[in-house]
């Protein structure tokens, strides 16, 4: 009867979101014990299964969201580059130092 709890802890996942207005992340993870409790896992395994199961989750989003946040960060880099280069080529920057 392993699907019972599993669908329990989808159900109460939704109602927390939902209903409770919790935030979606602290919902998973209220699931995520509450389905672990249910299944009868020892309480010395559970915060490392949660942690196994979130990282393994978010791990490729969090990795995706570094890699375009660097990227924005370097295009942001360039352009004040450029324009710092555009006011020195017409001796704006001369005249800011007068």
């Amino acid at each position: 009867m392993i699907l019972l709890p599993i669908a329990a802890a989808v159900i109460l996942l939704i109602l927390l979101i939902t209903l409770g207005k919790v935030p979606p992340f602290v919902a998973f993870i209220v699931s995520a014990l509450a389905a672990a409790l249910l299944l009868g896992m020892p309480l010395a395994k559970i915060p490392g299964s949660i942690e196994h199961g979130i990282g393994d989750l978010l791990g490729d989003h969090v990795v995706e969201h570094r890699r375009v946040r660097i990227a924005t960060e370097l295009r942001r880099f360039l352009l004040v580059l450029r324009r710092w280069r555009a006011a020195a080529d017409d001796g704006g920057a001369e005249r800011k130092q007068r």
